[in-house]
Order: C-alpha cells, then structure tokens, then sequence
C-alpha cells in the first residue's frame, strides 16, 4: 500500500520528536548532552530499485528528511555510519548530501562490506551482535 511521501515526511517528523524528547530527558538525567549514533545498512540495495521511479521518489524523500533532521535537530546525531553499501552508492550518495550542511556530512562515515571494526569503535561488540553483526 502506497502512503505518500506526505505521509512519510509527517511520520519522521513525529518520530524525530518523539526521539528529541526521550534524549533531552536523559541529558537532563545524566547531566550530559547525549546524542545518537545512526548504522544504516545497506546490504541488498539493487540498483534497479534507485533508478526507478519509486527509487527517485525515495531518493527525493531522504533528501528532504536529511534536510529536516539538519534543520531542526542538528545536534541529535552524533554520527552516521552507512554500511555494506553497494558500488554505485558514491553516486547517490552525491545526490542526496548535497543537502547537508558541511558540519552534518562530517558526522557521516561511509563503509563498505569490512566495516565491523569501524563500529567497534564506537559500539560495544554484546550490541554489535544483538544488531545482528556478531564478530
């Protein structure tokens, strides 16, 4: 079932809210800015499926999304490590960061398949597994 790119922008809205809400709570509670750390896999990712038109129009959603987030909750993301990408990813990559301010694509680490270590750095292995990433 289609449910819109409106539908879609309003949902994230929500949930970037519902996220700002519950981490302001635990800044105040711990006494420190906590910000999150975003893995985003894109293991499978057809090239088919991003030349598309529904690929386009996802394209066009994530760049607005991004834009949103960076607008509105510019310090809610500590990083963005996208893994597994696939080798036309640079690609579209270019057409979606172009929205992002200079100090928002440098929070954003893209890696390919030998990314384990990379997330180890920053994520503890018991999490790394329970993500599904086991080592």
């Amino acid at each position: 079932r289609d449910v819109g790119a409106e539908r879609l922008e309003e949902w994230f809205l929500h949930f970037f809210e519902l996220r700002c809400l519950r981490m302001d709570q635990l800044s105040l509670e711990r006494g420190v800015l906590v910000q999150n750390l975003q893995v985003k896999d894109l293991d499978g990712l057809a090239l088919s499926l991003v030349l598309s038109s529904d690929g386009r129009r996802g394209i066009q959603l994530v760049r607005k999304v991004l834009k949103m987030a960076m607008e509105y909750y510019p310090e809610s993301a500590l990083k963005l490590v996208i893994v597994r990408t696939p080798s036309f990813f640079t690609m579209v990559w270019k057409a979606i960061s172009s929205v992002l301010s200079e100090r928002t694509a440098a929070k954003v680490r893209i890696i390919g398949a030998n990314f384990y270590s990379e997330l180890a750095k920053d994520i503890d292995p018991d999490q790394l597994e329970r993500m599904g990433y086991p080592h």
